[in-house]
């Protein structure tokens, strides 16, 4: 195992945590929010936070805590965008949303909730990256 795959596993595993100490502060729906946002990162999916102005106000024109799917230069990647709550952009590939949709199915199932989000294509949607620097 090499030193980048180190640090990203504790990154992720600070993430995870940080994450979760957010969910336990926050009101039942910002609550659910941040659950998604934790299991977005444990599915795979990356995430950059707003930590610019600049970052902050692209953040704000995206569509909020739904899952989108952005095709650009022949490459789809998934988006999940939280400007109120965490301000980050979390994006992941095919695979990472496939694991995102089995734990997120397993997460509702234990808790009695049988619904699951409709995502979409959104080619209109501007991922600025210039601002936010390469996704993989």
């Amino acid at each position: 195992m090499g030193c980048r795959t180190v640090y990203k596993i504790i990154g992720l595993g600070l993430t995870v945590l940080f994450l979760a100490a957010l969910a336990s502060c926050a009101a039942r729906e910002a609550k659910q929010d941040r659950q998604t946002e934790v299991v977005l990162v444990s599915a795979g999916f990356n995430m950059k936070m707003a930590d610019t102005p600049a970052k902050l106000a692209h953040l704000k024109t995206l569509p909020q805590r739904t899952i989108f799917k952005h095709k650009k230069d022949g490459r789809i990647l998934y988006f999940y965008a939280d400007a109120g709550g965490c301000k980050c952009l979390c994006y992941g590939d095919r695979a990472d949303y496939q694991r995102f949709n089995n734990l997120a199915w397993n997460r509702e199932q234990s808790a009695g909730d049988a619904k699951m989000e409709a995502i979409s294509m959104n080619e209109n949607v501007f991922i600025d990256n210039d601002l936010w620097g390469p996704w993989y």
